[in-house]
């Protein structure tokens, strides 16, 4: 049965929407705690809003499988930043926007981030900078995602570098290096750098509804 409806952002026409069975939900959480070693000992906030697969996948249901501290949050930098000193999280995971307001405040200059030991940042395109503004506050790991928008698992992750070094078999690239997923034409372009594939551009925002059935 259907858990989770989600729609695309309608960019490069009708907004489609997209499916989530519990299964699917439950699967890709479950790489989660793989992914990030969750246990009991572990504090998590998460500070996406519930209709977004950030929230399931990412934060609250990983929190929940492994028994891990969970905080839920609505992010504004001031709350973010007092919930982080009050709670010291070892698991974070944001967008790049939320690194831009976070920016803009005089506390986020002087912020100790050592207490987390895992940080996912995703889905815009990050730059090595954007990893730098965390891991030189102390971050110890920070995975850059790409290809779960709508649809996760991740189909590529760059640790503390925007150059993906772990890709999904299930994502292929074509000739000018267009990121295919299953058959769906994503618009990001990438190229090869030192063994590794790091974003290069975005000619259309990813509207397709079928990388579910290729997760």
């Amino acid at each position: 049965w259907i858990m989770l409806v989600l729609y695309t952002s309608g960019s490069t026409g009708p907004a489609k929407k997209v499916e989530h069975s519990w299964e699917f939900i439950y699967e890709c959480a479950a790489k989660t705690v793989q992914e990030q070693s969750l246990s009991m000992v572990d504090i998590v906030i998460d500070v996406f809003p519930h209709n977004t697969i950030a929230h399931w996948t990412l934060s609250a249901l990983p929190a929940f499988i492994a028994g891990a501290e969970y905080h839920s949050m609505k992010f504004t930098p001031k709350f973010f930043i007092d919930k982080f000193k009050e709670v010291q999280p070892t698991i974070l995971n944001l967008v790049p926007r939320h690194l831009e307001m976070l920016q803009e405040t005089e506390e986020f200059e002087t912020l100790d981030m050592s207490c987390v030991r895992y940080m996912t940042l995703g889905a815009a395109p990050v730059t090595q900078t954007m990893v730098d503004a965390f891991t030189s506050r102390g971050v110890t790991l920070v995975a850059v995602t790409y290809g779960m928008t709508e649809c996760p698992p991740p189909m590529m992750i760059g640790y503390n570098s925007p150059e993906f070094s772990w890709i999904d078999p299930k994502i292929t690239f074509t000739d000018d290096m267009e990121a295919i997923i299953g058959d769906v034409q994503t618009g990001d372009f990438f190229k090869k750098a030192s063994g590794s594939i790091v974003f290069s551009h975005r000619a259309k925002e990813i509207t397709g509804t079928t990388w579910k059935d290729v997760s």
